[in-house]
């Protein structure tokens, strides 16, 4: 399982710098970078109280970065996407934090010992339900999804 731990190191892996602040009701992360500047990750205090949320947020934030800012080259800066390609944006933020978080090759053999119920995939990589869902739509996990429900005579399982 990745660790709260783990998603600081890739932050400081790519030169992000994390700071906390007091954000508006309703956000709890926003990636900052421009060209010229190192990027940065301002994450909402109340992140600190709990755990799960915060390394959500901040594997989605510096998902933005990663897929948006590349290896040290700005493809387009912060203000720009705000204006434009949001619904993209978010998506690829997501997208990177559901594979870092919840690698293939670790959700198939997670799911393939029994556990494919969505509290026993929270629980397992300790990620908030909103990730579950998100990771097993992705192409990859609905091929596993329902690869496991006909395996298990075409139940449903609950939650999915």
């Amino acid at each position: 399982m990745i660790t709260l731990e783990n998603v600081r190191c890739k932050a400081d892996v790519y030169g992000i710098s994390l700071e906390y602040v007091d954000l508006p009701e309703n956000m709890f992360g926003i990636a900052v970078w421009h060209p010229g500047h190192s990027p940065q990750i301002v994450l909402d205090v109340s992140l600190l109280d709990d755990p799960i949320k915060h390394k959500c947020t901040m594997a989605h934030e510096i998902g933005h970065i990663i897929t948006a800012y590349g290896n040290g080259m700005p493809r387009l800066s912060a203000t720009h996407i705000m204006r434009s390609q949001a619904s993209r944006v978010e998506y690829q933020g997501k997208k990177w934090a559901a594979k870092f978080l919840m690698p293939y090759r670790e959700l198939e053999a997670v799911m393939r010992s029994g556990n494919y119920e969505v509290w026993e995939l929270q629980e397992y990589f300790g990620v908030t339900r909103d990730a579950i869902w998100f990771r097993l739509n992705m192409s990859d996990g609905l091929r596993l999804k329902n690869e496991i429900a006909r395996k298990l005579n075409g139940q449903i399982m609950q939650y999915m």
